[in-house]
């Protein structure tokens, strides 16, 4: 099983965010070890996908605006008093890193946990993976302990990391940082990544850390629902 993280880290990894945020903009991935193909998602952005195991993982983050059906998805914007603001507004929501575009157009979109619950963010024939997915692609990379290595990528992370990715599993896994449920403060880009995966157990939701000095895949469960964190699919 992999550590889990009290729910008190969830202000931790708020402040985490908050402490060192450099823009360490990532290059092309020329080291994308088992790569298998594409998926497009509604939008029509196209995706690279890995291997891992008898798994299938997009290699990159969500991007999209609209669920499958074609519903769009809010981008909350606003400020934290406002009542379109990503604390605020109910429903499922989606943003931009500093609600700058161009981010998306690397390090993808971050969601809030309606819009990953809503069973309908993943493009066809993918889903959003369970707590139990991504501990078999933990355990395939040879455990919690060390597979953070072989998740992060080579850019993205800040300079001077203790335990910097090799992506040797082609996960690519991005600096991509977040956005908090206080106040919907943004912070942690080129430190952490940050993923949901589909799983609530009683009043917990379960997402997954990469962190600049470690080579952990951390567990973090939490009941906010207003953290905004990036989002990987898998195929069904």
């Amino acid at each position: 099983m992999l550590q889990k993280l009290p729910a008190i880290m969830l202000t931790a990894f708020t402040l985490v965010f908050l402490s060192c945020n450099k823009d360490n903009t990532p290059g092309d991935q020329d080291d994308d070890p088992g790569e298998t193909g594409t998926v497009t998602d509604v939008d029509g952005n196209v995706y690279k996908t890995v291997k891992t195991g008898n798994q299938v993982w997009m290699a990159e983050n969500l991007n999209v605006t609209h669920y499958n059906d074609g519903g769009e998805i809010y981008n909350a914007t606003a400020s934290a008093a406002n009542p379109d603001s990503w604390i605020q507004r109910p429903g499922g929501l989606r943003c931009y890193y500093d609600n700058d575009e161009n981010n998306g157009k690397i390090y993808g979109q971050l969601y809030n946990w309606a819009a990953v619950n809503s069973g309908k963010l993943a493009p066809q024939g993918w889903h959003i993976p369970t707590k139990e997915e991504w501990e078999t692609l933990t355990a395939f990379l040879g455990g919690e302990i060390t597979a953070g290595v072989k998740l992060k990528a080579t850019t993205s992370w800040d300079n001077g990391s203790t335990h910097p990715g090799d992506n040797s599993s082609g996960f690519t896994g991005l600096a991509a940082g977040g956005r908090g449920n206080n106040l919907g403060i943004f912070g942690g880009k080129g430190t952490t990544a940050a993923f949901w995966s589909s799983t609530k157990a009683g009043t917990f939701l379960y997402s997954y850390i990469l962190s600049l000095n470690s080579a952990m895949v951390s567990s973090l469960n939490t009941t906010s629902e207003k953290e905004g964190l990036s989002v990987r699919c898998v195929k069904n």
